[in-house]
């Protein structure tokens, strides 16, 4: 069933730039493939970051595969704020159909990608937050663009 919601010979980092768009709309400064190696097993599919208010949103961009992306979604929730999951808009909206009640209950939020990237479940701010994490990772954002970091 996967196999044929998903765009044949389409790749995942194609569809990136439309998620930043979305979260720049949101007001959020957004980097793609954001390596944070030793502070988690994985690199960020797209990091978004609000400097006013401190706030990190991560998104774990799929095609397909939902069981992974719940995986990596739950490693992403001790070092964000927000923690959403995206797909193409066909296996989103059956992601929406079938797994909406376990996303809600994680806190996950849901984006569907077409043209555009849009938002089909809005994230609950993470309960699993740790500060010290979230911290190591706005240090790194910050060492990026050459910004001096205050403790929020």
């Amino acid at each position: 069933m996967q196999a044929t919601l998903v765009p044949q010979g389409l790749e995942e980092s194609v569809l990136y730039p439309r998620v930043c768009q979305l979260l720049s709309r949101k007001g959020y400064t957004t980097m793609q493939c954001f390596p944070h190696g030793r502070y988690s097993p994985f690199e960020v599919d797209i990091l978004g970051y609000k400097r006013d208010s401190g706030e990190l949103y991560m998104v774990e961009v799929k095609l397909c595969h939902i069981n992974k992306a719940l995986r990596q979604g739950m490693a992403r929730l001790p070092y964000s704020d927000f923690v959403s999951l995206a797909f193409p808009d066909a296996y989103a909206q059956y992601v929406s159909t079938k797994f909406r009640r376990d996303l809600q209950e994680k806190g996950f939020g849901l984006i569907s990608i077409d043209g555009t990237a849009k938002e089909l479940i809005a994230p609950r701010k993470s309960t699993r937050l740790k500060s010290l994490y979230k911290e190591c990772i706005m240090r790194d954002v910050y060492r990026r663009f050459s910004l001096p970091y205050v403790m929020a």
